[in-house]
């Protein structure tokens, strides 16, 4: 993002809300359940209500859904980068994000699906609801139940 660029108006309470909205696929498709939804602060002064409002930049938002055996989390990065991780505990233990499920899946251009985004010209809901169209096309193997 060049210098003198700001970033779009994008809050934590509006991640969260378009994170729940985009990955409902997940409890709706395949049984997972929210289980946590936090964040931290990077501003000198904390509280509840504001930090709902506060630039999703100066925040670290992150959301965990799980399922048996399988865990995906959605965290927003100061840095300007929206992670998506889907980590399975069987047949092994990995956690793999959406770039590298679509380049093992042999989408066309997975790098599009990367972490890192331009939040001068778009916003993290935006790149939420790629990397959700991407997970829910893409993710199957990753996302489905199996049992040990």
């Amino acid at each position: 993002m060049a210098q003198s660029q700001k970033p779009l108006p994008y809050s934590v309470g509006e991640f969260l809300t378009d994170a729940r909205r985009h990955f409902a696929f997940l409890t709706d498709e395949y049984g997972f359940e929210l289980a946590s939804s936090k964040w931290t602060s990077h501003q000198p002064s904390f509280s509840h209500a504001p930090l709902l409002a506060e630039h999703v930049s100066t925040a670290m938002p992150i959301l965990r859904y799980r399922a048996s055996m399988r865990e995906v989390s959605i965290a927003h990065d100061p840095r300007g980068a929206v992670e998506v991780l889907v980590k399975t505990e069987f047949p092994e233990t990995r956690s793999v994000g959406i770039e590298e499920i679509a380049r093992i899946r042999g989408a066309p251009n997975p790098e599009r699906f990367g972490e890192i985004y331009d939040s001068g010209r778009t916003t993290a809901g935006e790149r939420l609801e790629l990397l959700a169209t991407a997970l829910r096309e893409y993710g199957y193997d990753w996302l489905v139940a199996v049992e040990p």
